[in-house]
């Protein structure tokens, strides 16, 4: 794996001396008051920019001093987890993001209204608007991010011991500086991520894959809230083979991340931390799968309400599940393919290249593929008499007899943000029928069947056959987290095998 160093950072201590000597030159040998102040300017930035640097490198070193010193305790290298508590990352990007977007926007809006007051301006040019409609956009999540900052303060994660330690536990409290009054579940989560970052400069991409997460709900009743401040418990069992904290690589990372989530009156409150978890060889048992780890954790299954709003509908005989909880991501990506249908319309207009036609055409089917997903993606599980009949988006339905089904299985989906989402497939018992293709069966398994046909009919294909689930019928998409998935499993479980 690469490895950071210790930044040299020659360059820019040059460019910072550079910066110094222009600014005394204009300082002691120009004769304008213009000239003199531009100079003094200079050498303000010439200084702060050289105590920026060293504030770099110094850091850097003291990382690679704190790496000899503790290499067999590698949590105690990062500063920020030496205390005896952790600061959130709420704070970090919100006034990078502030700044960012006031900068963007004064660019744009006048660029924008110079456009519009022109009268001989073509019509492609009005495709300008989107890029004040995105500073306005940046703008507005930058404000919120500010209004969830200024109501709940800096939260802080004071652990039970450091490190979390893969094959036992990762306790402590998160406190608040202010009252949670929740309205429904508050949510706190431990989640491990892989962090990738490919490409550079304007190419640069960051994307993260959960690997492993837990979620536990808590009553609003049982939020420990004393004055002005919350205390909000935790508690986690990491099972062992999973990675630990990473950071020696900047474009590979593993990172675990403790959320907490409520949802109040105003802005809701939301904090996360990253916190240290590694394999320290001191494990424990697992706890009950039957108990909650903390008496302040819910017990049993979730409320109706917030599988509603997780896209559930609780019926007699059944359950559906659709996408209605993710009508951001239907508008953000409607919208889109709104632009994009557009840009090819003003290319069609205006005789564009045919490379440009390719490439619009190309970005345009696949977030058209997307937001088809994201708008037909109803599912229909019901129980008629000893069949499972699952009609699927665009009202296709397959049935399924129910002593067949072995079991419901959670598969990872879509990731968007920091929220895993799962799909849930229903699972037939091994054993494919040798005549016919039957609904729910795999591309593997009908490979399968056909290669059993053309060999006259291999023993050895049959037994591989045998080992092959019967189907496969994915009947809900898009289930927020690992909580609700495991519920909303429960619960088809208990309606189609008699569990729970």
């Amino acid at each position: 794996m690469e490895k950071q160093g210790v930044p040299k950072l020659g360059c820019g201590y040059a460019f910072a001396g550079f910066l110094f000597a222009a600014g005394a030159a204009l300082v002691g040998l120009a004769d304008q008051i213009g000239a003199r102040v531009i100079g003094l300017v200079l050498l303000i930035g010439a200084i702060g920019y050289g105590v920026s640097v060293r504030r770099i490198v110094a850091k850097a070193e003291a990382a690679e001093r704190r790496k000899v010193e503790f290499a067999k305790e590698p949590w105690k290298i990062r500063k920020e987890w030496l205390g005896a508590a952790i600061e959130s990352d709420d704070h970090k990007g919100v006034w990078g993001l502030v700044i960012f977007a006031l900068v963007w926007n004064a660019f744009t809006l006048p660029m924008t209204w110079m456009v519009f007051a022109d009268p001989k301006v073509e019509p492609a040019a009005f495709m300008v608007v989107i890029f004040p409609l995105a500073g306005l956009g940046m703008l507005a999540a930058a404000g919120y991010q500010v209004a969830r900052r200024r109501k709940f303060g800096r939260t802080r994660f004071v652990p039970a011991s450091v490190p979390g330690v893969i094959g036992g536990y990762l306790g402590g409290v998160i406190e608040v500086p202010a009252r949670v009054v929740a309205e429904a579940d508050a949510r706190v989560a431990l989640k491990c991520i892989r962090r990738v970052t490919t490409g550079s400069g304007k190419q640069r991409r960051t994307s993260e894959t959960v690997l492993w997460e837990r979620e536990e709900r808590i009553p609003p009743e049982r939020l420990q809230a004393g004055g002005a401040r919350t205390d909000i418990p935790v508690l986690f069992y990491i099972p062992e083979g999973q990675p630990q904290s990473d950071w020696e690589n900047a474009n590979n990372q593993i990172v675990w991340r403790l959320t907490a989530q409520a949802e109040v009156p105003g802005v809701d409150f939301d904090t996360k931390f990253s916190v240290p978890v590694f394999a320290t060889g001191e494990t424990a048992p697992p706890p009950s799968a039957q108990e909650p780890l903390l008496d302040a954790y819910r017990v049993g299954r979730l409320e109706e309400r917030e599988m509603r709003s997780s896209g559930i509908t609780t019926r007699a005989d059944g359950f559906g599940f659709d996408a209605s909880h993710l009508w951001g991501a239907r508008a953000v990506f409607t919208l889109i393919n709104a632009g994009l249908l557009g840009g090819l319309v003003v290319l069609m207009l205006n005789d564009g290249p045919v490379m440009a036609w390719v490439v619009m055409g190309v970005i345009t089917l696949f977030v058209l593929m997307i937001t088809w997903d994201l708008w037909r993606s109803g599912f229909d599980v019901r129980i008629h008499g000893d069949e499972v009949v699952v009609r699927q988006p665009g009202g296709a339905e397959l049935r399924v007899p129910r002593a067949r089904v072995k079991e419901v299985r959670v598969d990872k989906g879509i990731t968007i943000g920091t929220t895993q989402y799962y799909k849930l497939v229903l699972v037939g018992r091994e054993g494919l029928p040798e005549e016919a293709a039957r609904p729910g069966e795999t591309f593997k398994a009908r490979k399968l069947r056909s290669q059993w046909a053309k060999s006259g009919g291999s023993e050895t294909l049959r037994a591989r056959m045998a080992e092959e689930p019967g189907f496969e019928i994915v009947f809900a998409k898009h289930v927020p987290g690992s909580r609700v998935a495991a519920d909303a499993k429960a619960r088809v479980e208990a309606l189609v095998l008699g569990r729970g």
